[in-house]
């Protein structure tokens, strides 16, 4: 049975970084290791994880954020096999007894992941439909179309494959990403359909951090962009293609949370722009381009019909 290294990055997590130690601790799968690197917090992170101190490895860095917290951690790290686990989600006690299953059985797999379920700040589930299939095989193309695996947490991977193809980049956002578009370049990867984490959605959270988040996906995905020329095997015009649909989506999906979440006009035309250059016939851009464009005056009206509309034909 192969030893599976954890590692729990957290900076200031005390909340709910021993419930989701605790999570590990309950599971089926008997050998592993659990690593918690401390990224530079302000609070006291030993006296949390006190009552299990005796099942945890202990690791204190300077801050310098998440991607050089699990690089740290995976320095350390002794397992064929490692996974992370960000300090506020949480395992189902199967979670590493089913993911080691099946990379066991495909010996030319590098990683296995999952679907997350959602939970609130309380742990209350959240309603979100599951897909009935994910990408499994040779999937860089589509993880290059769009990023399947939404949480490092659903994750197992083979040390070896992480060896070849570097750690984490802590030097951009949406770091988790790139290092899956690094690894389905060069390996195959199996998705497993079981329900075996749950990912929390907090407010506050990394992921209200819209304006880095936009950065760090469009470096990503101009990056690779970039160095298609160079890649073996595949049609560089599919590449491109594909990054190019990705990055339309991303603009308008930032254009929606600009737009109705962040409250700033301004910043969701400015998406609405990008998008329409990639995709200039796509009408529902134009139109709430247009929309974005109305002085503020008519904007508001507009809006308030288009919402009684909506409420009326739902």
């Amino acid at each position: 049975m192969e030893l599976v290294s954890v590692i729990i990055p957290t900076y200031n997590g005390m909340r709910y970084l021993l419930e989701s130690v605790q999570s590990v601790l309950n599971q089926t799968y008997p050998n592993f290791e659990v690593i918690v690197v401390d990224d530079g917090s302000s609070q006291d992170i030993r006296s949390v994880l006190a009552p299990v101190s005796d099942r945890v490895i202990y690791l204190r860095q300077d801050n310098a954020g998440v991607g050089a917290a699990r690089n740290l951690g995976l320095g350390a790290a002794k397992g064929l096999y490692v996974v992370f686990l960000d300090d506020d989600d949480l395992w189902l006690p199967g979670n590493l007894e089913s993911l080691v299953r099946i990379i066991e059985k495909e010996p030319n797999c590098a990683l296995v992941y999952s679907y997350p379920s959602l939970i609130d700040e309380n742990g209350k589930g959240i309603a979100n439909e599951r897909p009935t299939s994910m990408p499994s095989g040779d999937v860089y193309l589509e993880f290059l179309r769009r990023n399947r695996i939404n949480t490092p947490s659903v994750a197992l991977l083979r040390k070896s494959c992480l060896d070849e193809v570097g750690f984490f980049n802590p030097n951009i956002f949406c770091e988790d990403y790139e290092l899956w578009l690094r690894v389905t370049r060069k390996f195959k990867i199996i998705f497993c359909g079981e329900e075996l984490v749950c990912y929390r959605l907090r407010a506050g959270s990394v992921s209200k951090r819209y304006d880095s988040m936009l950065d760090g996906h469009v470096t990503i995905i101009n990056s690779e962009i970039a160095r298609s020329d160079d890649l073996i095997g595949l049609d560089k015009n599919s590449v491109r293609n594909a990054a190019k649909l990705n990055l339309n989506d991303i603009y308008r999906k930032y254009a929606s949370i600009y737009y109705y979440d962040v409250k700033d006009r301004k910043k969701a035309k400015s998406c609405l722009s990008k998008a329409l250059k990639i995709c200039p016939f796509d009408a529902q851009s134009i139109v709430y381009y247009l929309l974005c464009s109305l002085p503020q005056p008519v904007f508001e009206p507009v809006i308030k019909v288009k919402r009684l509309l909506t409420k009326w034909s739902s």
